[in-house]
């Protein structure tokens, strides 16, 4: 008798093979030996003198909630998707449908990063809208329990209780996208690992910017020309996410975890990021568990600089370049 973990591996061999018509295992250096563009430049010197001085364990973590709410303003929505606000087991959930019909039953699940201490649905809509006009599927941003008030597992528990209430709603995992960046990103993986454990189905895939992977911490850089990041400020929110017993477990650093039988990842990250070695981290690992995997590189941005896809046109670029992965292997009706 099969059990229901045997058909989810059966069923995720026939999305690779669908996956593996338009998308082959690599790494591609997207912008290689070209500058980038003013708005990128200038987008990134705002966050360097704007925004990098205020995320630092100087600051008060009400005062860095209050200010990464306000940034919200500074990134505008498109036009062309409707923003749904729900309740997902008394938390909120944004579900961003594109105005013009989808010709699909998938959808994508997207988490929010932000150190798993600042950031919401809200924070994010600029991106997460986006994704779904790009796509042309429905999106749906779960929001989580933030620490250090609620520390690990709050965050992976509430991923998994989200995911099950939409498919009491309806939706087919298998059909389905885990997605998102940062510690977003880290828990669309450890939450596809966790289900692939307990033997529920899998996504159809996972598309993971800028993925951090071991939260020991010890492989980051102790410097770093990222113009968002500081290793002080990554390091303060660890230490209110995870207690020092747990950081080396499989689902709090992922990159000691067995990583077969996942469905195909994109994963999205930046040269010049402090998170740039996790990228490749992880994809050699994916690669190690034959895992198809696709590693796209962008030089000289910042960590996440998808965020910023409505000011800056690398960041338009990959959310155009998660799109069309999301969309590989879809049978258009």
């Amino acid at each position: 008798m099969k059990t229901t973990i045997h058909r989810s591996i059966e069923a995720a061999s026939t999305r690779d093979e669908a996956w593996q018509r338009s998308y082959a295992t690599s790494h591609e250096s997207v912008n290689a030996g070209r500058r980038r563009t003013l708005q990128a430049s200038l987008v990134g010197a705002q966050l360097r003198w704007l925004v990098r001085p205020w995320m630092s364990p100087r600051t008060s973590l009400r005062v860095q909630r209050l200010l990464t709410g306000l940034l919200r303003w500074t990134l505008p929505q498109g036009k062309g998707v409707v923003t749904q606000r729900l309740q997902l087991n008394g938390r909120p959930c944004d579900r961003h449908v594109p105005v013009s019909p989808v010709d699909s039953d998938a959808a994508i699940v997207y988490f929010h990063g932000g150190g798993y201490t600042v950031c919401s649905p809200d924070t994010h809509r600029s991106l997460t809208r986006m994704l779904a006009l790009e796509a042309q599927m429905v999106v749906h941003v779960p929001a989580y329990r933030l620490a250090p008030e609620h520390p690990y597992p709050a965050q992976l528990e509430d991923a998994l209780a989200s995911v099950a209430a939409l498919e009491r709603e309806g939706l087919d995992v298998c059909d389905t996208i885990f997605a998102g960046d940062s510690t977003g990103a880290h828990l669309a993986l450890t939450l596809a690992i966790r289900r692939r454990d307990l033997g529920l189905s899998m996504p159809r895939s996972l598309m993971l910017v800028s993925p951090c992977v071991d939260w020991t911490l010890a492989r980051l850089p102790t410097t770093s020309t990222d113009a968002l990041l500081t290793l002080g400020w990554v390091t303060w929110t660890r230490d209110g996410f995870v207690a020092p017993a747990l950081r080396s477990t499989p689902l709090v650093s992922p990159i000691q975890a067995n990583l077969r039988h996942l469905p195909p990842i994109l994963i999205q990250s930046s040269s010049q990021e402090l998170f740039c070695k996790e990228a490749e981290r992880l994809y050699t690992a994916l690669l190690g568990a034959d895992v198809s995997v696709t590693w796209q590189e962008w030089h000289s941005l910042w960590h996440d600089f998808q965020m910023h896809a409505a000011r800056v046109p690398e960041g338009r670029t990959a959310v155009r370049r998660m799109a069309r992965f999301a969309r590989a292997g879809l049978r258009e009706t």
